[in-house]
């Protein structure tokens, strides 16, 4: 028999925002079916050692209706930005408790068998969930099924609150799922779910930490031997899960680290984008991405330079100012700018173009936007292994830098400037594809690369915050006095740091470079 591979989009939001996604209305070209609504008990087993959740299998029995049960059996149960992929078979059996020999595939069961290895099944935990589940109809006939899910993980005494909206592909186009979701959730934000409930439920008995609401890039591990295509699939889910998650952190929170980590994981989006730009010729779908995320980048710039302007400008001077001036007033005046503009930022990120642009994001990843356009020669590139695109990559950025870094007596602060974005593309790069260069290399290099790219960094906030703090409106005499002492002290100061920057310079170009 062919097993069937299931296509769902899942998304975590608030119980209160899954009410408001049940009453979202139909756009053109979509329409509906009544609400149906039913209470669904799901006990999830694995061995003791938990062998199935190691080998990403799921086994559960389902209560569908009063002594109506169903076994579910899915291997490949891994969550890639909200959507999973799993191949599944369900079966009807007439109790909670496991039947394999309804599973009537030989190459699944084995593969099921395998992974015991003879061990116990037991069960491990349960799901209390109230369904509410509509059938979409797009206008090409496409089935989409809609859940909105809400309930609990229960483990013995122990319950934990669940919210999720799946959407599920039963036949037709997927590019018709990523529509549906869209005006399905409006402007609401959510998070791409980065488990399915069993692995929620995995993670709720085995008491593992409550991941943090800030989202730092994550280590890409690639294989040399992967072909190109597999590496941006890689490279580019990063990317949406830093941007989703730390969307959603920044609307939590009203702290620093949030919005940097926001238009960090914009900024890599972007120069994913262009490192793989020689492979996205005539990709309209690449192009207008890497906009949006400019675009949005923008949006997050006023906050985290107010930032930087506070704690990095003023706030180190503080204490070395002379007895005549201070710095408080200053201070209150930048934190009450930097309320407004995180507000300003939350309602921005409230906006539904913010989900339109992640929504996006996942199709592309999902349909291989980039094979719409892709000739053969460049189809073949993708096909290439990953190494050779990873060597020719760095190597072309690096010629970028050394255009600079040649001349670096002469350049004015706007080339400074081109020169700090040129190595933070380096760096980036270098991240993405880390893993492919041995570490006792890669990691000299990278801290090398880091003291002079934090040299030039310094430099720009320095020239940013002047140009900010001569926009400051309506500053009392004492506090533009402590401004100007604070531009003084870092002029001066940069000066020491650009002959840092010409010593750090040298040393990184005469260090072998290791991609060659």
């Amino acid at each position: 028999m062919t097993l069937e591979r299931e296509i769902e989009l899942k998304l975590e939001v608030s119980p209160e925002a899954l009410e408001r996604m049940k009453c979202a209305v139909p756009t053109e070209g979509f329409s509906q079916s009544e609400p149906q609504i039913k209470w669904l008990k799901s006990l999830y087993f694995d061995t003791p050692d938990q062998a199935l959740r190691q080998r990403r299998i799921s086994l559960r029995v389902r209560e569908i209706a009063p002594d109506q049960f169903v076994q579910t059996l899915k291997l490949g149960t891994g969550v890639t930005g909200g959507l999973s992929r799993a191949i599944e078979i369900e079966r009807p059996v007439t109790g909670r408790g496991l039947d394999l020999a309804c599973i009537d595939d030989p190459k699944a069961l084995a593969v099921l068998v395998d992974a015991l290895a003879g061990k116990p099944l037991l069960p491990a935990f349960e799901t209390v969930i109230e369904r509410t589940t509509r059938t979409i109809t797009a206008h090409d006939e496409t089935c989409i099924e809609v859940a909105f899910d809400s309930g609990e993980i229960v483990a013995g005494q122990d319950r934990t609150p669940l919210a999720e909206l799946e959407l599920e592909l039963q036949s037709g186009s997927p590019e018709a799922l990523f529509s549906a979701a869209e005006w399905i959730a409006g402007s609401i934000p959510f998070r791409f779910s980065p488990y399915n409930k069993s692995e929620r439920g995995f993670r709720f008995v085995t008491g593992a930490p409550a991941e943090s609401a800030v989202r730092r890039a994550d280590t890409i591990k690639l294989k040399p031997s992967r072909s190109t295509e597999t590496a941006f699939v890689a490279i580019l889910s990063s990317c949406l899960t830093q941007v989703s998650d730390n969307r959603l952190a920044v609307l939590q929170e009203n702290g620093t680290e949030a919005p940097h980590q926001l238009r960090v994981g914009l900024r890599r989006l972007r120069s994913a984008f262009r490192l793989f730009r020689p492979l996205l010729v005539d990709d309209p779908w690449a192009a207008g991405l890497a906009d949006e995320a400019r675009e949005l980048a923008a949006s997050v710039e006023t906050v985290r330079n107010l930032d930087v302007l506070q704690l990095d400008i003023v706030a180190p001077v503080e204490k070395a100012l002379p007895g005549s001036l201070n710095c408080a007033a200053l201070l209150t005046t930048l934190a009450a700018q930097r309320d407004e503009a995180h507000q300003l930022l939350v309602d921005r990120l409230h906006q539904s173009h913010w989900n339109r642009f992640l929504l996006a994001l996942t199709a592309y990843l999902s349909l291989r936007g980039w094979r719409e356009t892709a000739s053969s020669s460049i189809q073949e590139r993708w096909n290439q292994p990953l190494e050779t695109f990873a060597n020719e990559a760095l190597a072309k950025q690096w010629k970028k830098v050394i255009a600079y870094g040649d001349r670096l007596d002469d350049l004015d602060i706007p080339e400074r400037h081109e020169m700090r974005k040129a190595l933070k593309k380096l760096r980036y790069g270098l991240e993405f594809f880390g893993s492919l260069y041995p570490q006792p290399k890669l990691k000299p290099y990278l801290r090398q690369l880091r003291k002079l790219q934090n040299v030039f960094g310094y430099l720009n906030d320095v020239a940013m915050a002047e140009r900010l703090l001569d926009h400051v409106p309506d500053l009392e005499p004492e506090s533009a006095f402590a401004a100007g002492y604070c531009l003084a002290h870092h002029k001066a100061r940069s000066d020491r740091k650009w002959q840092r920057a010409q010593e750090l310079w040298q040393n990184l170009e005469a260090t072998k470079p290791v991609w060659k």
